[in-house]
């Protein structure tokens, strides 16, 4: 049982002395089992704190034959008590003032002293620190039953009867029962929140880190283009061009698949490819060049994330090679491709209508790295090409790499 559920059900009935001939009549015993039965399925539910401490309200009153309770919570810095949930006496109550947590106050006291209290009148109570809002309600009978949780005293569950009620062990029984289970949700509840405020705080961090290395990307880029324009060496300038493009590729990837799109184990494939392609079109500015790039894709098609990272850098190889060497003329067509074989392995394809290759051309360092990676993957990379007759690069992955979506 945890902690709060056990607390608070100690505290409740502690002092409860039960005379051993106490019956209680069958029709009563089980309405107040069914109400607890609907409560107890409430609180397996989603619901908000508000509306779970709601029904705790509605099942205490309704069991007990009470028109009304409510459950008040204890302030963390000001020793106060005020409505957070209630049961037949408006939302306007939600909020109000509820008296300080000390003697002399009925549900205060309860707190002070760790115990149930009940005022069978409170016209014979201290009149000075009864509550405004008991006497607003013209409240005679009241029960007030600590809720305590792992942290300490979180409030109290109230139970009121504008009429003089004759309260029994009975009575005291069931509201413990009704509330451990409240203090048992309330903590579960604040756990559950203090979960969610340390997640948003480290996806705000997390943020703030990946605007922050985007931000190095485009500074490492530009410092690769300034130098690339200054230096009047031809086979330097081709350096910092290659770097550039390749701090570019990684920079597509990093905004796509770490940034806020993209934070699952399964990358959509499709998608990717389709930014992909996008970027490199303003990258390289092709318009200007007269190179259309198009991207044919089966959509849906998902892989892990460290497939689709090979993916991305050898694609933008490739595509950067046909730009770079199939058009001596400056025009052209790169067509990226996706599609599954019947097998279920993923294709990847890069061709173009350039000028083509021979294979035993094909050994420059970036290609080299791009078999390199294919292959860490489980996959490979193919050539076909004629000369004259353009180039046609493929990418095949084993059918484990990706999942239909």
């Amino acid at each position: 049982m945890d902690f709060a559920r056990t607390a608070t059900w100690a505290t409740a009935i502690k002092n409860l002395n039960p005379d051993n001939d106490l019956s209680v009549p069958l029709s009563d015993f089980l309405r107040r089992g069914q109400h607890f039965a609907e409560f107890c399925a409430f609180s397996l539910r989603e619901s908000s704190l508000c509306d779970f401490l709601g029904e705790a309200c509605k099942c205490a009153a309704a069991a007990c034959n009470a028109p009304m309770a409510k459950v008040l919570q204890l302030g963390k810095s000001a020793n106060r008590l005020t409505v957070i949930a209630q049961w037949g006496m408006g939302h306007d109550v939600v909020g109000s003032d509820a008296g300080l947590a000390e003697e002399g106050n009925p549900p205060g006291q309860a707190l002070v002293e760790g115990t149930p209290v009940v005022v069978p009148d409170l016209s014979e109570w201290p009149d000075a620190r009864v509550p405004e809002l008991l006497r607003r309600f013209d409240v005679t009978t009241s029960i007030n039953l600590p809720l305590i949780g792992r942290s300490g005293p979180f409030g109290i569950l109230e139970v009121d009867y504008p009429q003089a009620y004759q309260v029994g062990p009975v009575e005291i029984s069931f509201l413990a029962a009704v509330a451990s289970v409240a203090a048992e949700g309330i903590e579960l509840m604040s756990q559950r929140e203090a979960l969610t405020v340390q997640r948003d705080l480290k996806e705000v961090l997390l943020r703030e880190q990946q605007h922050r290395i985007r931000n190095n990307f485009q500074s490492i880029a530009n410092l690769l283009s300034i130098n690339a324009v200054k230096t009047k060496d031809d086979a330097a300038r081709r350096g910092f061009q290659s770097v550039e493009r390749r701090v570019f590729a990684l920079a597509s990837m990093y905004d796509h698949l770490l940034g806020l799109h993209e934070q699952r184990d399964e990358v959509d494939l499709s998608r990717y490819l389709g930014s992909l392609c996008d970027d490199l079109q303003q990258f390289y500015a092709l318009k200007e060049q007269g190179i259309s790039l198009h991207c044919n894709r089966r959509l849906g098609m998902t892989v892990d994330l460290n497939t689709c990272t090979t993916v991305g850098t050898v694609v933008n190889e490739l595509v950067a090679n046909a730009i770079e060497h199939a058009f001596p003329d400056g025009v052209g067509r790169i067509e990226v491709a996706l599609t599954s074989n019947r097998e279920g392995s993923v294709e990847i394809c890069v061709g173009d209508n350039g000028r083509g290759t021979r294979v035993e051309q094909c050994n420059g360092t970036g290609l080299q790295t791009a078999r390199q990676l294919v292959t860490h993957v489980g996959g490979t990379l193919t050539l076909q090409s004629d000369p004259g007759k353009g180039a046609l690069w493929t990418i095949s992955l084993p059918s484990k790499g990706h999942s239909a979506a």
